[in-house]
C-alpha cells in the first residue's frame, strides 16, 4: 500500500496491526495490502518487541511487514512531512499517545474498528477510535515517611502544584521507546 493518494483514508495504527487483524480482514484493505504484498509501519516500539507481532501478522496475511523504527517525535515529524508532500509511504504508525493524539488533529488517521474494542481497559480506546493505546504506563508515587505524613501525601496532580512541594519532588523520566 506504499504511495496512496489519501493517508487518511489508509493509515492505520500499530494497534490495527498487532490486534485489529480480524477488522481489517473484514474489508477491501486486506485484498489491496495482500495484492501488494506489503505494509509499512513506522514505530517508536522498543525493537526487541517488534519481531513477534510482525511474525505472526505476517504469517497470517501473508503480506510483508517492512518497519522504520525511530523515536516517537520522529516518527510524528516523518509522518507529518510526507502527509505535507502529500507523499505517504507509511501505512501504520504506532508510536506515544502525545504522537498519536497530533497526528489525530491533523486529520492524518483514520477509525479504527476491532472486534476487540469492548476487551480493552478504560481509556484505551480514545473517543475519535482514532488510534489505540497499545501498553500502560504506571505511576507510582514514594515518599519519607520521616519527614510527610501520610495524610499530607498529595492525592491529585493538582495537589502537586501546591506551592509546599516546590523544590520537594522528582520524577523518574527515563521513558524508553
Amino acid at each position: 500500500m506504499h504511495r496512496i493518494q489519501d493517508v487518511r483514508r489508509w493509515v492505520l495504527p500499530l494497534a490495527a496491526l498487532a490486534t485489529a487483524a480480524p477488522a481489517f480482514a473484514q474489508d477491501a484493505k486486506l485484498a489491496a495490502a495482500q495484492k501488494e504484498g506489503s505494509l509499512t509501519l513506522y514505530t517508536s516500539f522498543a525493537e526487541k518487541d517488534l519481531p513477534p507481532l510482525i511474525l505472526v501478522f505476517e504469517k497470517k496475511y501473508g503480506i510483508k511487514v517492512s518497519v522504520w523504527r525511530a523515536g516517537s517525535e520522529k516518527v510524528l515529524q516523518r509522518t507529518l512531512a510526507e502527509a505535507a508532500a502529500r507523499r505517504h509511504e507509511v501505512d501504520a504508525i504506532h508510536s506515544s499517545a502525545l504522537e498519536m493524539e497530533t497526528l489525530h488533529r491533523e486529520k492524518i488517521l483514520q477509525p479504527v474498528t476491532s472486534p476487540y474494542s469492548t476487551e480493552l481497559i478504560a481509556g484505551a480506546l480514545r473517543p475519535h477510535r482514532e488510534w489505540v493505546a497499545t501498553y500502560l504506563s504506571v505511576w507510582v508515587q514514594a515518599y519519607n515517611t520521616k519527614l510527610v505524613k501520610k495524610e499530607d501525601l498529595p492525592r491529585t496532580f493538582q495537589d502537586l502544584l501546591d506551592p509546599k512541594w516546590k523544590g520537594k519532588l522528582g520524577i523518574e523520566a527515563n521513558v524508553p521507546e
